[in-house]
């Protein structure tokens, strides 16, 4: 089934709605959706309301992945990088994840994906891979260093890494006006922990990682002419990609 290049992308929005957002995000008290969280209701909701993957993101990540590659993401939600590596590169896909719900949704669009808790200490990888990608989940976990550990040896070339910037402009204005980062988007427990790009640098470095490489990602309703999410994504992009070896 071709992934489709439609709704599931964000769409450019004009110039007023950009503004209006902008506002909104500054400005606006966010009401909790739910009181408690519960991942296959996140993905209940996410699936048919949100849709919050962009094709910017997809090309990204896949352009640091050689095709025929075998790829593990974990955390990998309703599948829909798995679906668009394995279209684009041919590779040998591989996804886990918390929730039932995600899995199922993504083992309609053929990935041979598995419900896992990371947070469980029985957690360990069988098989080695040439890339594991864990995009936007760290910031979900309350001992993401423990995940990181386990995955020591289990790849062969990188792991590829997407975090939410609370470095990000935005963010330091929020704080500016009174109010916290909002990067949730049914209930603030959704995230644990936070990063700058020195932060997660750093943070990388004390567990024996090592960041080769750091991307800003395209947010539609911030890009301007001038690309200043890409050039300067310590301050500008409100999500960072990480390309991480081993020390």
């Amino acid at each position: 089934m071709a992934l489709s290049r439609g709704p599931l992308f964000s769409k450019s929005l004009g110039f007023k709605q950009k503004v209006r957002k902008v506002y909104d995000y500054l400005f606006r008290s966010f009401p909790f959706r739910t009181n408690d969280l519960d991942y296959d209701e996140y993905w209940n909701i996410v699936s048919q309301e949100y849709r919050p993957v962009s094709l910017a993101k997809l090309k990204l990540i896949g352009a640091m992945i050689d095709a025929g590659s075998s790829v593990l993401d974990i955390g990998c939600g309703d599948g829909n990088l798995l679906q668009y590596l394995t279209e684009e590169k041919k590779i040998k896909a591989h996804g886990i994840d918390i929730s039932e719900t995600a899995i199922a949704l993504a083992r309609q669009k053929g990935i041979e994906a598995y419900v896992t808790d990371l947070n469980k200490e029985g957690f360990h990888l069988e098989e080695i891979y040439d890339y594991i990608v864990i995009s936007e989940v760290l910031e979900h976990l309350p001992n993401p260093e423990q995940l990181l550990s386990k995955l020591k040896g289990k790849f062969r070339k990188k792991i590829i890494i997407t975090v939410p910037n609370t470095g990000f402009l935005g963010e330091r204005l929020r704080l500016l006006f009174g109010r916290f980062p909002k990067q949730w988007v049914l209930n603030p427990a959704e995230h644990l922990r936070f990063w700058t790009v020195t932060d997660f640098v750093f943070w990388c470095h004390q567990i024996e990682f090592r960041v080769e490489s750091y991307y800003g990602m395209l947010d539609e309703f911030y890009d301007i002419k001038i690309k200043l999410w890409k050039y300067y994504p310590r301050l500008f992009s409100r999500y960072v990609l990480y390309k991480v070896v081993e020390q």
